[in-house]
Parts: structure tokens; C-alpha cells; sequence
């Protein structure tokens, strides 16, 4: 791959273009770890979060309402007020998304090791994304949760919206146990 360097340089020193406009605090250690690596570095990341999405267009998530958004465990007061709360037309669903991360590497050699490491470490959706100019392996703790808890009125009870809470965390917590461990297999694995 020609000029993985200067791409290196050119992607780590842009602006960061996520929602949030930072990296995720439990999988900051894994980004930073992976941009020392002189054949890797990470395009784009998320630890996992768990929201209430309001559906404006169900085709375009970016047309989509963020009610509540968190990266860290749900609180149940906290979602229970936003869904009670919500008065609007359109649907919500609850949703916990796993982590998720996008690595540049320089070969396809190494993004097959970097498959091979992160299934170990419980990354169960992995794949190569190849253009002309750039490999990249996208990396997926694939354990979604998503429920439709709003269509005009509240569809579930405030025990069922425990319970999803309840499940998310424990998906969350498993996604952060996955960061840990690859963290772990990157520094063994990379110079």
C-alpha cells in the first residue's frame, strides 16, 4: 500500500466527525494502543452505547432523534423519564449497539491476523474492507439489542424497560471485556 505513512499522518491529526466529537473513554486505551503500532491505525471506534432513537426517516439514521444516548450503563430513571415523557408521532426503539472499530492496516496479511486476534478476544463480525488506496478490517461485538418501545403511545411496561436495560448493560459489559482482551492481543501480536 503506497503512502500508509503519510495517510497515517494525514487521518490521526483530522477532526474528529463523530456525533460526539471525541473517542469513547473505554476504548481509548485500544486506539491508542493500535495508532503506536507502526502498520496500524484506527479510522473510526465506538465502545457501545445504549439510546432511544426517534425514527424521523427509518432509511436514513442520520435523520434519526438521539432521546438519550449513553456509552457507559443505562440508568433507569434516566430512560424511563425520556420514553414517559415522549408526547411526538414517530416511533422510538431502544436500542444497545456493541462496539464496533475500523483499523487501517498496511497489508492484507496483517488485517487477517488482525481478524484472527480479535474473534480470540470475542469480536464475532469481522471483515476486510479493501479500496485502491486503503485496507481496512472492520470489527464488530455483534450482540445488538433493539426493541420498538413507542408507535403513538408506550408499547412496554416500566418492568420490560428494566429488563432491556438490564440486558444492555450486561452487553455492554461484555463489549468492554472484548476491548480489554484485544488490547491485550495487539501488544503481544504488533511492534
Amino acid at each position: 500500500m503506497q503512502n500508509f505513512e503519510k495517510t497515517k499522518i494525514d487521518i490521526l491529526n483530522k477532526k474528529d466527525k463523530s456525533f460526539k466529537s471525541s473517542i469513547d473513554e473505554k476504548i481509548l486505551n485500544l486506539c491508542n494502543i493500535i495508532n503506536e503500532k507502526k502498520s496500524l491505525f484506527t479510522l473510526s471506534s465506538c465502545s457501545g452505547r445504549i439510546c432511544i432513537l426517534e425514527c424521523i426517516n427509518k432509511n436514513n439514521k442520520k435523520l434519526s432523534n438521539w432521546l438519550i444516548v449513553d456509552h457507559f450503563l443505562a440508568n433507569f430513571e434516566e430512560f424511563e423519564k425520556k420514553l414517559f415523557e415522549f408526547s411526538g408521532e414517530n416511533k422510538l426503539y431502544f436500542r444497545q449497539e456493541s462496539a464496533i472499530l475500523h483499523i487501517c492496516v498496511k497489508d492484507l496479511e496483517l488485517a487477517e491476523k488482525i481478524i484472527i486476534i480479535s474473534k480470540k478476544s470475542g469480536f464475532n463480525k469481522c471483515s476486510i474492507l479493501s479500496t485502491k488506496s486503503k485496507i481496512s478490517v472492520e470489527i464488530i461485538c455483534a450482540l445488538p439489542l433493539i426493541s420498538p418501545i413507542y408507535d403513538k403511545n408506550i408499547l412496554i411496561t416500566k418492568e420490560y424497560l428494566k429488563y432491556l436495560i438490564s440486558e444492555a448493560n450486561e452487553k455492554q459489559k461484555y463489549s468492554w471485556d472484548c476491548i480489554k482482551k484485544l488490547e491485550n492481543e495487539i501488544n503481544l501480536n504488533f511492534e
